[in-house]
């Protein structure tokens, strides 16, 4: 069956990236919508598509909507969306924690969908590539606790934030004074060790979304401390992760290795770059090492493909549109 699409802030980052990984998958579309706040047009992959209005669209046109906006958009929407016969598939937080609503990584819980889910979220960017690569090692072993210092990219902040990182180097370059563009502080040449609010606890809003959905994802609170960065990188998220298990080196590298889900580089002096990760499906894993009973490795990934749009769009590969 040829299925009828709606995206909702089609014309940002993650919801360009689903039409080109919806396209490039072969995904069966008989119509698409790309919804924004006004109307715009828009060229994805050196097509030109013209936009219509969020606000002023009919739900039931469509059996599957994408949410790729912020959870203020989709709040919105969602009275529309919910008296549609539309399955929605959000990309925002605002309903991730809802213990009524799956929380999906296909690698991971596709069992959380069935015949009568009709929303279905899909997870913070680190929190999908955390889960997958635990979700494999778990297979092997116990995950007594999890370390991760995470870098992420100004691109998990949306356009405007590329284009402050842009903006920001160039006046770098020609200044010894600048001015913060779209972060609270600069973000060229420049690290920002809170993303998100600051909690009372003394996380970041970042962090504990983090810690609470892969909990909810892998269906285990096993003790997670970490910390997150903001990096003049424009996209590819990184992540010096480290596992407390019983797994030695060896038997780790060949069970990541059995799986198509990663590039595994376990040669001396060989490792990764977020760079690399660009425009790649996979997890790209190197520096595996073990000391003191911790698992230590180097991870990268393209946040706005692997950790947003191809989760959201594998989540639709999963749904059985025939009994619609």
């Amino acid at each position: 069956m040829n299925v009828k699409i709606a995206i909702i802030g089609a014309t940002g980052l993650v919801g360009r990236k689903i039409v080109s990984i919806l396209n490039e998958r072969k995904f069966p579309i008989s119509s698409l919508h790309l919804l924004s706040r006004s109307k715009k047009e828009v060229t994805i992959d050196g097509k030109l598509y013209k936009t219509e209005i969020s606000e002023d669209f009919d739900f039931n046109k469509v059996d599957l909507v994408f949410g790729a906006s912020s959870k203020d958009s989709v709040r919105k929407l969602l009275g529309p969306i919910s008296d549609s016969d539309a399955i929605f598939i959000d990309k925002s937080e605002l309903l991730r924690m809802d213990k009524d609503i799956p929380l999906v990584v296909p690698e991971v819980n596709p069992h959380k969908i069935n015949s009568e889910t009709k929303v279905i979220c899909s997870p913070n960017c680190v929190a999908i590539a955390i889960s997958v690569i635990l979700n494999n090692l778990r297979k092997k072993t116990k995950i007594e606790r999890m370390f991760a210092s995470i870098n992420e990219s100004v691109s998990g902040a949306g356009t405007k934030a590329l284009n402050a990182l842009l903006n920001e180097t160039k006046e770098s370059l020609m200044s010894s004074v600048i001015q913060p563009q779209f972060f609270e502080k600069e973000i060229a040449f420049n690290i920002l060790p809170q993303v998100g609010e600051a909690l009372d606890d003394g996380k970041s809003e970042e962090e504990f979304k983090i810690t609470s959905e892969t909990h909810k994802i892998m269906e285990s609170k096993f003790p997670v401390n970490i910390t997150v960065v903001r990096v003049p990188v424009m996209v590819g998220h990184s992540i010096a992760l480290h596992v407390m298990c019983d797994l030695e080196v060896e038997d780790a590298v060949k069970c990541l290795k059995s799986s198509d889900l990663f590039s595994v580089a376990d040669e001396k002096g060989k490792y990764f770059t977020p760079r690399q990760s660009a425009n790649t499906d996979k997890i790209l894993i190197s520096r595996v090492r073990r000391a003191n009973g911790i698992l230590s490795m180097w991870v990268c990934y393209d946040n706005l493909r692997k950790g947003a749009a191809l989760n959201a769009v594998q989540i639709a590969e999963l749904l059985d549109f025939k009994k619609k």
